[in-house]
């Protein structure tokens, strides 16, 4: 579904004389871990079959979206018109512990939890939700044309063992008039 849609531009953008930079942050699955001919990852996916498609993969294994939220600028500095962000996955791990947390803050135990997640709270969050609205909102600062698009590469729903993933981040998508796309959607399995 990413590929017919990133054609579609890219059929446009040839019209244009245009070469079309798509940036890609994510984990291990973004980055190919496990993949044995860089043509078969996901970035060697996209850029098949394209000649005017440029993939920048910046994707880092174990990682999840508080990573690149921190340090955007350094770890893809070139822009681009199109950002792949696929961290739902590895961000469904943390789950509803990291929902409220900020760094800094003390183990649920300490006695000072709950003066700590007051409004004068010190650090900035880490919850999944918190760390992706801070992703983007940099995306919009650094690349106000660019078009981030969130990509869910969970398992189906019916695994018991797979975290929470589809849709972890649809309310801040909304609110940055984002665009999800879900494989297991496009695959009919969801």
């Amino acid at each position: 579904a990413l590929a017919r849609a990133l054609s579609a531009l890219d059929a446009t953008l040839a019209l244009a004389g245009r070469t079309l930079t798509v940036g890609i942050v994510g984990g291990s699955i973004s980055a190919g871990s496990g993949v044995n001919h860089p043509r078969l990852t996901f970035a060697g996916e996209l850029t098949a079959g394209s000649e005017r498609l440029r993939v920048v993969n910046r994707a880092v294994r174990a990682t999840g979206s508080a990573f690149p939220s921190f340090c955007l600028e350094e770890l893809l500095p070139e822009p681009v018109d199109v950002l792949v962000v696929e961290f739902a996955t590895n961000d469904g791990h943390f789950g509803e512990a990291m929902r409220d947390r900020s760094l800094g803050a003390p183990s649920s135990g300490s006695s000072t939890m709950a003066a700590h997640d007051s409004a004068h709270d010190r650090g900035p969050r880490l919850g999944p939700s918190a760390s992706m609205e801070r992703l983007l909102r940099r995306v919009r600062l650094r690349w106000p044309s660019a078009e981030p698009l969130i990509l869910y590469m969970c398992r189906p729903p019916r695994q018991p063992a797979a975290p929470p993933c589809e849709g972890l981040y649809s309310d801040v998508a909304t609110a940055y008039h984002t665009r999800e796309l879900s494989l297991a959607k496009a695959m009919g399995e969801a």
